[in-house]
């Protein structure tokens, strides 16, 4: 994580608008396929409201692909989906499915680094017992940086807050702060 913060503060100073004004590098029309992956977390505590859980760390893996249009430049209209399961046997984490719809801006500042942020919302379900399946509605606030590698390739290096309520077969509501999100995103015009 140290990497990732270490990186970000090396490439802040690029990070500057050039004197002319930058283009838009995703005017309106273009397209982006990609997604992310990344190792979480989480710790569990009793007494937070909605869990009833002893306390427990939970390591799990997140594989979330997505894609989009810019319906105007450097606005996109995002569609994705995910996956969360454990990766440590053992670990009480349950698996998680979702899919979600969003927008994201893209601020035009270098082409060095392309900060952006956005706000996505959609459905998931949460596989606790094979038998217990619970319906939620989560709205997340996905923010990172754009390292271009090219004008069609990027890495995303991103954080995600995300608030989730169970509205179905259960009850409950969490907040996370998922840091670490990496991934690659590919831009066709």
């Amino acid at each position: 994580m140290v990497g990732v913060g270490l990186l970000v503060v090396m490439l802040l100073p690029a990070a500057t608008p050039s004197a002319g004004g930058p283009e838009a590098p995703f005017p309106a029309g273009s397209m982006r396929i990609g997604g992310q992956i990344t190792a979480t977390v989480e710790h569990v505590a009793p007494g937070i409201r909605g869990i009833r859980a002893v306390r427990a760390t939970r390591y799990s893996a997140v594989l979330a692909p997505e894609m989009g249009y810019f319906i105007l430049d450097d606005l996109e209209l995002r569609a994705g989906l995910g996956a969360k399961a454990a990766v440590v046997p053992h670990s009480d984490a349950p698996v998680s499915l979702w899919t979600d719809i969003g927008v994201r801006y893209y601020l035009a500042l270098s082409a060095v680094v392309i900060p952006y942020g956005g706000l996505t919302i959609g459905p998931g379900w949460v596989l606790d017992t094979p038998k217990a399946t619970s319906l939620t509605l989560a709205i997340a606030v996905p923010f990172g940086l754009l390292v271009p590698l090219s004008r069609q390739l990027a890495i995303d290096l991103g954080a995600r807050v995300n608030y989730a309520a169970v509205v179905l077969h259960g009850r409950g509501e969490w907040m996370s702060v998922t840091v670490g999100y990496l991934g690659v995103q590919a831009f066709f015009q």
